[in-house]
């Protein structure tokens, strides 16, 4: 299954790879981008988050070529830079956390044609924190059901964590086999 997530901006405001990445350092998020010309490069960009190999592939295109009608959302934006990754967790979180930063910093909107979701500033970083949190809970959920199996506990959040799970399934620590 294939995702796309598109960000909308003006001409003038497409950054350079170096300004793009400078504004990612600066928001605190642990990505980095290959070296890519933002206008001009098509296809697989390779990216590392939190210092594991991953990427997405990237698009950039004006709006009349990408859309048969054009979204009236985003007003004046003439160029749309797609973002597409195929089934893997890690590429997602990279291509949502390049879209988030660009989004806030280069005065974009955002689209998730997925969900039919629109957001401008920094509510990409909202629609992260949002998700996260959804999967979070889902995972505690999930963990739950373990309570009837075992009385060891994960030391990080607490969750049932039975002897042979080597990590939490609520949270991911790294429990090992025995505590």
């Amino acid at each position: 299954m294939s995702v796309e997530l598109c960000v909308f901006l003006r001409d003038k405001n497409v950054p350079t790879k170096d300004r793009w990445q400078q504004a990612i350092n600066d928001s605190g998020v642990d990505l980095v981008l290959d070296d890519f010309d933002p206008r001009v490069h098509t296809g697989y960009l390779p990216a590392k988050l939190n210092g594991k190999p991953t990427g997405f592939e990237y698009y950039f295109g004006s709006v009349e070529e990408a859309f048969a009608e054009r979204p009236e959302r985003i007003g004046d934006r003439d160029r749309v830079l797609s973002f597409v990754l195929h089934s893997d967790l890690t590429e997602l979180k990279a291509a949502m956390w390049a879209a988030a930063v660009l989004t806030k910093h280069a005065s974009g909107i955002f689209y998730d044609p997925q969900s039919d979701e629109y957001a401008e500033d920094g509510g990409v970083f909202e629609m992260i924190r949002r998700d996260e949190a959804a999967e979070q809970e889902r995972r505690k959920r999930e963990a739950a059901k373990d309570v009837a199996r075992t009385d060891r506990r994960c030391p990080q959040c607490g969750s049932p964590c039975p002897e042979y799970r080597r990590t939490c399934k609520a949270c991911g620590f790294a429990t090992g086999r025995a505590l």
